[in-house]
């Protein structure tokens, strides 16, 4: 009975030492070409100036090694780095404006709701439940506000022209 315990602990142990082997083989084979193939960026809208003094823009712009393709007019063309002079980005705008803008909105409403209204009402004690509930709101509201007041502060604002690639002279 002990004998077949450890027959079976040990070929129990080197199963799991086979699983975890391959396990890692297959990835190193698999994963590896990937990450090496993975040289190309993709940026939602782009410009691309021509060393020849020509400009077009575009959408869905993807910069490779020795090619960029650029989408306008609803068909993809291909065009090689030595043939373009610079390549503008606009990348998707950060949801930092936001929050920024919906937290400042809401807290401070916040606390001029605490300091103008509540405090002052808790003193005289004629709070109830509809008063926290109304400013409950109006927080809200102005957290919209302020979030939307973000958006579009990241969206116009903040989203200018970066350059991605610019041929030395």
């Amino acid at each position: 009975m002990n004998h077949r315990y450890r027959i079976c602990k040990v070929m129990f142990g080197k199963g799991i030492f086979f699983i975890l082997a391959s396990g890692l083989f297959a990835s190193a084979v698999l994963f590896s070409p990937l990450e090496a193939q993975k040289t190309e960026e993709v940026y939602p809208k782009g410009k691309i100036d021509f060393l020849d003094g020509r400009r077009i823009e575009g959408r869905n712009l993807i910069i490779r090694d020795s090619s960029v393709t650029l989408t306008f007019g609803g068909v993809p063309e291909t065009f090689q780095l030595s043939d373009v002079w610079m390549i503008r980005v606009k990348k998707k705008p950060s949801n930092t404006g936001r929050i920024i803008g919906a937290s400042g909105c809401g807290g401070g409403y916040l606390v001029f709701a605490l300091f103008g209204f509540i405090i002052p009402a808790a003193k005289d004690s004629d709070l109830d439940a509809s008063y926290f509930v109304g400013h409950s709101l109006l927080t809200a509201a102005s957290v919209g506000v302020g979030y939307l007041g973000g958006y579009f502060i990241d969206r116009w604002v903040r989203r200018e022209w970066e350059i991605m690639y610019k041929k030395e002279e």
